[in-house]
């Protein structure tokens, strides 16, 4: 068995600063310690997490003991190998870490990926005595139409590992006649798992399913060969006889077939199938990882807590939901029964208050003009409150006839927090709206 991240799980976003700079790679360092506690054989990096500072990573990265491997990407600062090899029951594979071509942040560059790859293949084929690996895994940061492209153009690579968050799917997608692509998804919330049939002399990989149908076939026939020999062997006369033992050669003949090696243009392949599993509550943390993790969420709420204003706003345009309950009861009552009322709490419970990833999802007018500028500031304005949907409504609940909140908002504005990352995909405004909506006690009579 071998473990792989292939990049983007460091950091996802614009590149961090100040406070937001030093939580992010808080966490990182966090990860990178869980992934050597697991034993992971090798990870790549995405063009997000070159964020943190290519020459941060490094050092993090061998302190925590994680093997990086970064191929055609150049960086100020950033020391990954251009390829790993790993043994394993027996069978060899070569890493790789594969960037589209071109520039990134922090001053990195990467040279044509194809290119790399072949001089990398006659490289460690070098170094292992004139021996190829019996497989070859790119960790991949290529974008969608390059993939192909570029498995077409080195044979040799026969698994592209996604690590451009792709969605996941259990599909192993075949990418060239002997090469296949698979995606888990992204920010570490579902874990791939991939199991290879292999076939001595293969040439490169196949979905699984298709030996598995062959598999099925091949059981079918041998149960009618043992049918017709019993047939032959119990036949007196010989026009029976000589018609069971041309049956039974047919057989054969067709089991020899549905045995032979599954052809691609470059011969016999081995075969690949994937499961995905969601890393969900359901699955229970590890000791050591939990208390990591405990770990560093205590010292980001302490060093959040300590580095940012401790007065909650006042005043403003924001007037909170409290305000609006006067004129608005039946609203406001049906909003205390949704998971938006209780979405600051979610964060304190989870020790995740302070977190400026989080946060800002979790509050009302977080970073508007006027709201909390900061975790500190929430005060009254914590969970998805009216204003949150309904706009800055402090002038309409001094003076209602003065101003009008926005009275019916469009999905445009969930779509500010659920917005397929921060949710993994899973908001459908057809779903989820119906569980928030007002129905028709939106407002009071000429409020």
């Amino acid at each position: 068995m071998a473990v792989f991240d292939a990049g983007g799980s460091l950091w996802a976003g614009a590149p961090p600063e100040g406070a937001a700079l030093a939580q992010a790679r808080r966490k990182a360092e966090l990860i990178l310690s869980t992934w050597a506690a697991d034993g992971i054989d090798a990870a790549g990096l995405g063009a997000d997490d070159l964020g943190l500072d290519p020459a941060w990573i490094t050092k993090t990265g061998a302190a925590a003991g994680v093997p990086l491997v970064v191929t055609n990407l150049q960086c100020p600062g950033l020391s990954a190998a251009p390829s790993l090899r790993l043994e394993r029951g027996g069978k060899s594979a070569l890493i790789l870490g594969l960037w589209s071509e071109g520039a990134y942040a922090s001053g990195c560059t990467a040279s044509p990926p194809a290119a790399a790859a072949a001089a990398a293949l006659v490289a460690d084929q070098a170094a292992h005595g004139g021996q190829a690996a019996d497989l070859v895994i790119v960790l991949s940061q290529l974008i969608e139409d390059e993939v192909p492209a570029v498995a077409r153009t080195v044979p040799a690579l026969d698994l592209f590992l996604d690590g451009k968050g792709s969605p996941s799917t259990p599909e192993p997608r075949p990418v060239s006649p002997s090469a296949l692509r698979l995606s888990s998804g992204s920010r570490g919330k579902v874990l791939g798992i991939a199991t290879i049939r292999w076939m001595e002399g293969a040439d490169g990989l196949a979905p699984l399913d298709a030996g598995e149908a062959l598999d099925k076939r091949r059981e079918r026939i041998a149960q009618r060969i043992t049918s017709a020999e019993r047939q032959a062997a119990g036949a007196t006369e010989p026009a029976a006889r000589a018609r069971a033992e041309e049956r039974l050669a047919y057989l054969r003949e067709e089991l020899e077939r549905a045995s032979a090696p599954v052809a691609g243009a470059g011969g016999a392949r081995s075969g690949l199938s994937l499961r995905l599993v969601g890393l969900g509550a359901d699955i229970a943390d590890a000791p050591q990882a939990a208390a990591a993790l405990s770990t560093a969420k205590a010292e980001i709420e302490a060093a959040g807590a300590a580095a940012t204003p401790s007065a909650p706003r006042v005043g403003g345009p924001f007037a909170g939901a409290a305000a609006c309950a006067g004129c608005h009861p039946g609203p406001h009552a049906q909003w205390a029964t949704t998971s938006h009322a209780g979405a600051w709490t979610t964060l304190v419970d989870a020790q995740r208050s302070m977190d400026l990833a989080c946060w800002g999802c979790h509050a009302t007018g977080a970073r508007q003009p006027g709201g909390p500028a900061a975790p500190a500031e929430v005060g009254a304005l914590g969970g998805v409150q009216c204003e949150a949907c309904h706009g800055p409504s402090a002038a309409h609940a001094a003076n209602p006839a003065s101003t009008r909140p926005l009275r019916a908002p469009g999905v445009e504005v969930c779509v500010r927090c659920h917005d397929g990352a921060q949710d993994g995909g899973r908001f459908d405004a057809a779903t989820y709206l119906p569980k928030v909506g007002h129905g028709t006690a939106a407002a009071p009579a000429g409020g």
